[in-house]
């Protein structure tokens, strides 16, 4: 009769598993193991002022601020939240927008916004904000999906989207 293999334990496997990760060289061979930042596709780090999937900051901003970008239901010429129908806002460009509790949730990546949050109302509109990252009180801009709250931003453009 053949001999049995040997079966390992729940721990041996684990202990092994880990000493492979503690190996000098793997978080060489692997930095995307700990840093979403690394963009494996790229093979590098993003340039400055870019996220591993897109662009962060428009090249021509100044003084700090970042834009950001928003979708809310729109009707009767009036904003309104997602989260609370009780929050409207008229869209006056030039202004601040504040909301409370985490604040106004944004994100700088345009086609990340479209893709997750238009298509939920019959009406609704892309807003364009402009904010300080100083006024981030929510989330972090070096995400693989960045979105943040802010506790105030500059609303500076805003279109209403059709229902392609």
């Amino acid at each position: 009769m053949a001999p049995r293999p040997k079966l390992m334990s729940i721990r041996q496997i684990i202990r092994e598993e880990l000493q492979k990760i503690f190996e000098a060289d793997y978080y060489d061979r692997y930095p995307d193991f700990l840093d979403p930042q690394f963009n494996p596709q790229m093979g590098a780090y993003p340039p400055v002022g870019m996220h591993a999937y897109g662009t962060m900051v428009k090249e021509e901003e100044t003084d700090g601020k970042m834009i950001g970008y928003k979708v809310m239901r729109y009707e009767d010429g009036k904003l309104i939240s997602g989260a609370n129908s009780s929050l409207t806002f008229e869209p006056k460009i030039g202004e601040y927008m504040r909301m409370p509790g985490q604040g106004i949730f944004i994100s700088p990546i345009k086609d990340y916004v479209l893709d997750y949050y238009s298509g939920l109302n019959d009406s609704e509109a892309l807003l364009t904000f402009e904010f300080d990252p100083k006024d981030i009180k929510f989330g972090e801009l070096t995400d693989k999906e960045p979105e943040v709250g802010v506790s105030r931003a500059k609303l500076i453009d805003f279109e209403i989207l059709d229902d392609e």
